[in-house]
């Protein structure tokens, strides 16, 4: 789009994503990663199937963003996973599990009412991430195993309040929700680990450089 000297709209952005992803390469993956990247900040986004979809942006002051920010864990499986493997199997399987998917929207709802209630303890929100994790390796048996188990249970008893493994399941990246005093002892029960700084990104997908030639 740069060279072509045109801007495309965030919305534009993610659609021709998953065009490209889900369409032309054929992948079966979900869609809220390309919309997510495409927005950037905190939203809800509500999905009503074939590419359409609902972004609405999250307001939270920015010491509570912060707050929140400190006390999230990102911490590395050590195990690669074919994404779009496990989501051919959760794309099968998730259609009769009407009851968890009512309970996980329902805790998304919870999750929210945390978040922007600045009387709320975002303590709370840790323990709904645990809550749903919970239910989402429920869903089929190729989410979880053994080992992602057992890191878990070490983050959960060495002070964490909750977490969930992020994105399709099967490795990749585990996300802790612990205050900042207990985290070095996670660090530590979780040793041959890689835990990757990060910080929430507020503006999505742009072009950072770009030069006529």
């Amino acid at each position: 789009y740069a060279l072509k000297n045109y801007m495309p709209t965030k919305r534009e952005l993610a659609l021709e994503a998953l065009h490209v992803e889900q369409q032309l390469i054929g992948e079966a993956v979900g869609s809220q990663d390309q919309v997510a990247a495409a927005w950037g900040g905190f939203n809800r986004i509500k999905f009503g199937g074939d590419h359409i979809f609902d972004v609405d942006p999250i307001i939270i002051p920015r010491d509570r963003e912060i707050a929140l920010q400190d006390n999230l864990l990102l911490c590395f499986t050590g195990f690669a996973r074919s994404a779009p493997e496990i989501a051919k199997h959760q794309i099968n399987e998730t259609p009769q599990r009407v009851r968890e998917l009512d309970e996980m929207q329902s805790l998304t709802d919870d999750a929210l009412q945390v978040l922007t209630d600045v009387n709320s303890s975002l303590d709370v929100f840790g323990q709904l991430l645990g809550h749903q994790w919970g239910i989402k390796k429920s869903l089929t048996a190729q989410i979880s195993n053994p080992d992602i188990d057992e890191i878990y249970r070490l983050g959960i008893r060495n002070g964490a309040l909750g977490g969930k493994l992020l994105g399709a399941g099967g490795g990749g990246f585990m996300l802790f929700y612990a205050p900042k005093e207990r985290q070095d002892a996670i660090k530590e029960a979780l040793n041959d680990k890689l835990f990757v700084p990060f910080r929430f990104e507020d503006t999505g997908s742009k072009i950072v450089y770009f030069s006529h030639e």
